[in-house]
């Protein structure tokens, strides 16, 4: 019992060595890779893509790429994830979900690797668009129905709330749900690029 005890200490004593905490929460998605439940979702090894940015997963209409395997977990909303995405070269934008199928793999995603990840979208006017011009909800949405002042979204709660983000169930124990927020709030995301 005591050896057991002794050998905590030490295996605790390592870890906040290498770490400064053990239990934090920002290791957890470190080169983490989803995994392939769905089966209209391929996911290859990551490979370079044509216009520079890394490709960590693709399906029959379009390449991924998650700013988190990245090195990037913090960026801000809005136009901040467009020129990032940008970045990567021709073609990338926010990710845009106007499908369930999509929607799932976000889901899938954020319950696995990342607890929130920003959206392409940004409130123009008194809606939401897409990073590739569509209004959001003209296809298919997904907004919570509960929030912080547990009222359905988009909620303006905290103004302006003009980006859209996907937050785990653990936010507001609503399920991975969308919902308006900040944009100045710091968040990983997942960029799209349309296969030709």
């Amino acid at each position: 019992m005591k050896l057991t005890v002794a050998l905590l200490f030490v295996g605790l004593a390592v870890c906040h060595a290498q770490n400064n905490n053990p239990f934090a929460f920002r290791g957890s998605f470190r080169n983490r890779r989803p995994s392939n439940r769905f089966s209209s979702f391929n996911q290859g090894p990551s490979r370079p893509s044509s216009g520079g940015g890394a490709v960590h997963d693709s399906d029959s209409q379009y390449d991924y790429h998650f700013s988190w395997l990245n090195g990037e977990r913090s960026l801000p909303g809005g136009s901040a994830v467009n020129s990032y995405c940008r970045r990567l070269g021709p073609g990338w934008t926010g990710v845009s979900i106007e499908s369930a199928g999509k929607n799932s793999f976000i889901q899938r995603l954020i319950g696995r690797d990342v607890p929130y990840i920003w959206t392409g979208a940004t409130k123009q006017g008194r809606g939401f668009v897409w990073s590739n011009g569509n209004p959001v909800g003209a296809t298919f949405s997904d907004w919570s129905h509960t929030g912080g002042a547990r009222r359905p979204q988009p909620d303006n709660r905290d103004p302006p709330e003009n980006c859209l983000a996907v937050l785990g169930s653990h936010v507001y124990n609503d399920g991975i749900k969308w919902h308006d927020v900040k944009c100045s709030h710091t968040k990983p995301t997942v960029c799209e690029r349309r296969k030709s």
